[in-house]
């Protein structure tokens, strides 16, 4: 989408063809990453090679490290969480979740047959996102945690392979399985009326990272703090969608779920009709706000008592009219700096 974007700016002026290219230059990482050479390449180690780590082909059979899964699982999210991720979680893998059949340019098919997935949320600058649809901060942000998803994915997926268990990577252009439920099921967070996987802890300002594997691990459990009667009442990320794809009314049963379905013919529709992708809903959303002492109180309050909701959302209204709005870009993406350096 950011690439058609750029396209059809390309005859405009420098300026606007420097922030065009800006928009498609984050998801340039996330594009190699998801070639099938970085999925599914299997690894073993030639001790002769210099430094002990040089990685071919695999030819042999690595003997399997085992090792305590409670341990090993505490092993995992600590390599995760160093890495960058915010927020670590382990799930059995349903094969429901698991594409058919695969989009993608070389054709294969999926093949998921692996019992557990590890997610990992990758965190946006809340700034660039909160620039919404009229500017491009926002899409180089998005294509920048992409491809930061799909290394985090890449590296965890060769560390496991290095330990002699079968792994394959999710990166972002190769991850044919349902992300939602997958990372419902871990507790990441829980499905928001935006159709997004709200977090407690940031909210939907996040971008996925998975791996699938045999190795053995312990589950996490998915996590109940209290937002879908939150998303019930409140209506702000779906008042602040410019394209009307967001609900708001009640949830509907879809596929034998009850979640607030979104309309996405409209939200594409209204991407191409602006020449930017949108970030409205996740700028939007009230469990967004960084972890100040006086924010991680209104999420426990939020969390624990039922009938102070709506007074949580009065407040947000209230004190943050703004999120409903795009914002700038940052001063570096614009002209406005060139000029102050300058006359500085």
């Amino acid at each position: 989408m950011a690439a058609k974007s750029a396209r059809r700016r390309q005859e405009k002026g420098p300026a606007e063809r420097v922030l065009a290219q800006l928009e498609v230059a984050g998801f340039y990482g996330a594009s190699a990453l998801g070639l099938p050479d970085a999925v599914n390449t299997r690894f073993k180690i030639r001790q002769e090679a210099v430094g002990n780590y040089d990685v071919i082909d695999e030819t042999n059979a690595i003997t399997p490290v085992r090792m305590d899964p409670e341990e090993m699982s505490l092993k995992i999210k600590a390599l995760g969480l160093h890495l960058g991720a915010a927020k670590v979680r382990i799930t059995e893998l349903k094969q429901e979740w698991v594409y058919s059949r695969t989009m993608q340019p070389w054709g294969r098919s999926p093949d998921l047959n692996y019992r557990y997935a590890i997610c990992m949320s990758i965190l946006q600058e809340p700034f660039l996102i909160g620039g919404g649809f009229q500017h491009s901060g926002h899409a180089l942000e998005v294509g920048f945690k992409y491809s930061y998803a799909s290394m985090l994915s890449v590296m965890v997926a060769n560390f496991i392979r290095r330990l002699g268990w079968p792994a394959r990577a999710l990166p972002t252009f190769n991850g044919p399985y349902l992300v939602c439920p997958t990372f419902i099921d871990a507790g990441i967070g829980e499905d928001g009326r935006c159709g997004m996987v709200v977090a407690k802890e940031f909210g939907n300002n996040w971008r996925p990272a998975a791996v699938v594997t045999d190795l053995p691990l312990v589950i996490d459990k998915p996590v109940d703090f209290g937002l879908q009667d939150f998303c019930d009442k409140c209506k702000i990320c779906s008042e602040a969608c410019p394209s009307g794809a967001i609900p708001t009314g009640g949830r509907e049963k879809v596929r034998s779920v009850w979640k607030w379905q979104i309309d996405p013919v409209k939200c594409q529709r209204f991407w191409m009709k602006t020449g930017h992708n949108c970030a409205m809903c996740q700028k939007a959303c009230p469990w967004n706000h960084p972890n100040t002492l006086t924010h991680n109180l209104v999420r426990e309050v939020a969390e624990r008592y039922q009938r102070i909701r709506k007074g949580v959302i009065f407040l947000e209204e209230l004190l943050y009219p703004g999120t409903k709005k795009p914002g700038p870009d940052p001063k570096w993406m614009t002209e406005e700096l060139s000029k102050y350096l300058r006359n500085g």
